[in-house]
């Protein structure tokens, strides 16, 4: 009985030192293996076409994080495209360039193609105006791209349905519960005969009342 009580007297000292060991072990960091360039080879095309690009890295662990806030973006050719810290490319005239994306001593590198830089894509309302709004914050979902929208003004989130968008702000309307048709009298955000007295444009200018502020300077 003493010898068993010893053995296991012996088993928990070992036991416990062996724990202690383990916890004053430092934690090992993983480390940076190799990055990739998302999109890879991609082309803009048409006047001031921009895109932008996300770096993934694996680690030592197997597994992938977006770093591209870590990046430091380096373009081969500054007079066709210029990039931002957050890895926005802009289109500045047409040909081939590199970029190289550098975390520490890591690299990876992509080719782009730039084409049609001196023409004017046609206009898209679901590019050009959806891309003003969100911009702005317009139709973010604490403003006029919430559930019900904003002081009887409604858009969709982010742009993401241009064809809502531009019957809300054509021909006006509230939000409806289980249903797209507006119950009472609508609000045209625009006014075909005036259109600098224009709602979309005078309460975004400050010029009328605002909940949301002014979003733009007028003209």
């Amino acid at each position: 009985m003493t010898a068993g009580i010893g053995v296991l007297t012996a088993l928990c000292i070992f036991g416990l030192m062996d724990a202690r060991g383990l916890a004053d072990e430092p934690s090992v960091e993983p480390t940076l293996v190799s990055l990739r360039i998302l999109p890879n080879g991609a082309t803009l095309w048409g006047s001031g076409a921009a895109q932008r690009f996300v770096v993934l890295g694996t680690y030592s662990d197997g597994l992938e994080r977006d770093v591209t806030d870590q990046t430091w973006f380096v373009l081969s050719d500054l007079e066709k495209a210029s990039i931002d810290a957050a890895g926005r490319l802009t289109a500045r005239a047409d040909g081939e360039l590199e970029l190289t994306a550098e975390v520490g001593e890591v690299t990876a590198k992509t080719r782009i193609t730039i084409e049609g830089s001196d023409v004017q894509p046609p206009f898209s309302f679901a590019r050009v105006i959806g891309g003003i709004l969100t911009k702005r914050g317009c139709n973010a979902a604490d403003c006029h791209g919430g559930v019900k929208g904003k002081n009887g003004f409604k858009l969709s989130l982010n742009a993401v349905h241009p064809r809502e968008d531009h019957k809300w702000i054509v021909e006006g309307g509230e939000f409806q519960v289980l249903t797209d048709e507006a119950s009472g009298p609508t609000t045209p955000r625009i006014n075909p005969e005036q259109p600098e007295q224009s709602l979309i444009l005078v309460k975004a200018t400050g010029e009328a009342a605002h909940g949301g502020g002014r979003r733009f300077e007028a003209g």
